[in-house]
């Protein structure tokens, strides 16, 4: 099964994170992964993953911003069209 998983743009996606919904995405992602499902993660260009990641920024944010979330997706879906 193709699964997209979209982090938030703040925060790098990595099971070595003192943050924890990025680590419980990480894990996620992995257990996916190892069961056999092609996952895209994306994620900032720093994350850490055994799925393919699509870069959505080079680093993470400082901050989130209300509409991060929505302009990502948006842009994310137009380059992704193939499985969405």
């Amino acid at each position: 099964m193709k699964i997209a998983q979209i982090a938030p743009q703040w925060e790098r996606v990595s099971p070595h994170e003192t943050s924890e919904p990025e680590r419980g995405l990480s894990y996620l992602v992995e257990e996916l992964v190892r069961r056999g499902h092609e996952v895209t993660l994306f994620a900032s260009a720093d994350s850490q993953t055994s799925a393919n990641l699509n870069a959505i920024c080079t680093t993470p944010s400082i901050e989130p911003h209300p509409t991060s979330f929505t302009r990502t997706w948006e842009s994310t879906a137009f380059r992704w069209h193939g499985v969405v």
